[in-house]
């Protein structure tokens, strides 16, 4: 019996921390807001407005210097093509310049065949008009690799900030018309998240190459068409219920 008063304080302590919790709990609920969630898309296509041509001419000679100076050539005739066709020389560029002796059998290199000589240019043409004949004066020129087309757009910023905001406009639709069957409207934002705002660009051309200008080139030229480029976006927002 000594130690009952400690027993009733510890008792009398453990039930005010029980009534502190029960009425506690239902003021934090009372207190988070009702939100209704959801996801909203946007697809916002967009056709190119020009295209990137990457390419290369290679030439050979069992003489080095004949070789680079017949690749010289040939590139200074494609960059003045290029320029006929209204491309300004901003828009051209070279790249790097590889030099290989090749063997028939490269292991033992008893037999050697020439020097290759390989040059990379890269073209930027914003009128789409000039495409297939500007790429298949190219080839005839004796553009022999063609590393990559791409077709893009120059103001694509635009188009994903256009796409951003569809997709915002999106959940907001989805959401008042999702609280309407539950008898609510929405009031205003709570949360914003990007998901994802992604370009899907037009499909680019593999690698290829010509060994000679036979009208074969000239053919798969004109099965080229642009496309369009898509932007996707979306946005996970949070609306008050009301």
């Amino acid at each position: 019996m000594k130690n009952l008063p400690g027993k009733i304080g510890f008792g009398f302590c453990g039930l005010v921390l029980l009534l502190s919790l029960v009425f506690f709990m239902p003021t934090v609920a009372a207190g988070e807001p009702r939100l209704i969630t959801v996801l909203g898309e946007a697809e916002v296509k967009v056709t190119p407005d020009e295209v990137v041509i990457a390419m290369a001419v290679e030439t050979s000679h069992r003489d080095i210097a004949a070789a680079k100076k017949a690749n010289d050539t040939r590139v200074r005739n494609i960059i003045a093509l290029a320029e006929q066709f209204q491309v300004e020389p901003a828009q051209i560029q070279t790249g790097q310049l590889s030099i290989e002796p090749r063997y028939r059998d490269n292991y033992e290199k008893k037999e050697f065949i020439a020097y290759f000589v390989r040059k990379s240019i890269v073209v930027r043409l914003t009128d789409l008009t000039k495409f297939e004949d500007l790429l298949s004066s190219f080839l005839a020129a004796g553009v022999n690799y063609i590393e990559g087309i791409q077709f893009r757009r120059s103001d694509l910023a635009k188009y994903q900030e256009q796409a951003q905001a569809e997709a915002v406009r999106a959940a907001q639709a989805k959401a008042a018309r999702l609280a309407k069957e539950l008898g609510q409207t929405i009031g205003r934002p709570h949360r914003v998240q990007e998901e994802r705002t992604n370009v899907y660009p037009v499909a680019t051309v593999p690698n290829l190459s010509f060994r000679a200008y036979d009208g074969t080139a000239e053919t798969w030229v004109d099965t080229l068409a642009p496309g369009e480029i898509s932007i996707r976006s979306a946005f996970t927002v949070s609306f008050a219920l009301e």
